[in-house]
This record gives structure tokens, sequence and C-alpha cells, in this order.
């Protein structure tokens, strides 16, 4: 719900700034119209890339963990996983992002807290949130519809190691 209403504001300011800046350059066009003109292609990009990037399904086979985008999906080797577990909303209170997208269709990036360190979401909902952790110490954060449901699918591909 929060990243439907973030998603909605960000797109009706981004158009709100599009519109000024057209309106006024047209009314007083000046030497800077490649500065509104850079800003406002930055604007219409943001949202698209965000998009592209936003995490649409999660995917197990036997050898790989899959997180779906439209842009391409990012993989994780079932042979470098070492746990996956639920874990609660408290748990990434007071996350930091270091580098990513706070709320435009989702959470993904790079984020941090002082629980659990650095980590890497690919969150699509502020609920239901599953941690994956790496043998190299990597964490990735994702958020399925039904938690319970992929720990269970997890569970004899992992066990079976």
């Amino acid at each position: 719900m929060a990243s439907r209403i973030i998603t909605s504001l960000v797109i009706i300011f981004f158009i709100g700034q599009i519109f000024f800046f057209a309106h006024k350059n047209s009314v007083e066009p000046r030497k800077e119209w490649a500065f509104a003109a850079a800003f406002m292609i930055l604007l219409l990009l943001l949202p698209v890339i965000t998009y592209l990037y936003r995490p649409k399904a999660y995917m197990l086979d036997g050898q790989n963990f899959y997180i779906s985008r439209i842009a391409g999906s990012f993989r994780i080797p079932l042979s470098v996983i070492t746990t996956v577990q639920q874990i609660p909303n408290s748990d990434l209170r007071f996350s930091i992002r270091t580098f990513g997208n706070g709320g435009l269709f989702g959470y993904t990036g790079y984020f941090r807290n002082s629980k659990l360190g650095k980590m890497r979401w690919f969150v699509s909902q502020r609920k239901n949130y599953v941690l994956i952790e790496t043998n190299d110490g990597a964490k990735f954060v994702v958020s399925p519809d039904e938690p319970g449901q992929l720990l269970v699918d997890f569970q004899p591909l992992l066990s079976s190691r």
C-alpha cells in the first residue's frame, strides 16, 4: 500500500514538473532550455527505469532462485544459499537506503540497518519479508505474496545438499 501511494505521488509530482518546465520555457524562452530539457528527460526516465527493474515474481527451480523483472531476471544459485527465513517487519525498521529505489513501484537496491547490516532488496510490498543469506555473507530481502509457501519450496532444495 505504501509503495502504491509513493508511486502515485511521485508520478503526479513528475508530471507537474514536466508541465511546469514546458510552460515556463514556452512563455520565457531562455538559454536554459538545455537544462530544462535534460531535467524533463530525467523525470521521464526515472519512473520508466524503476518500473523495468521492479520485482514481478519470484521463481525457484532445481538450481537457482530467480527474481523476475521486466529488465531481466536476477539469479541466485541455490549452491550459494545458506539460509532462507521469514523475518518480521521490525527487523527492517530504520533501514537506510544507500543506493536504490525507496518506494517507486517497490523497494529495490541496497539498504542497511544496525540489526542485519548490508542487504539488497527486491521488495514489492512492505510485508511478508523473507531473508536469503549466501555463503559469501550477502543478504537479499524479497517479499512474496505467500512467504510460507516459498519457505516450503526452498526446504527440499536446500536440505538435499
